[in-house]
């Protein structure tokens, strides 16, 4: 094998790694997308469940936190 045939292969060697490279960058960005778009749901499902409980505690008169109970008159 001569130095420029070992060149040529080296070079298209390091052309297919280039290619092979961009294609796995390419997959690994789409999949980072599809993964922060999960986390997004998953946070705004979080965001939802919490809503009803912030309503349900309240700031007493000596700012003490306390949970918003019902308390049944009874008879």
């Amino acid at each position: 094998m001569t130095a420029e045939n070992h060149l040529a292969d080296t070079q298209a060697w390091r052309v297919e790694d280039i290619a092979h490279e961009d294609a796995l960058d390419c997959a690994d960005q789409e999949f980072q997308v599809q993964f922060l778009a999960l986390v997004r749901k998953c946070v705004e499902a979080l965001w939802d469940q919490s809503a009803p409980v912030a309503m349900a505690v309240e700031a007493t008169e000596d700012d003490y936190w306390r949970l918003g109970t019902w308390t049944p008159s009874w008879p």
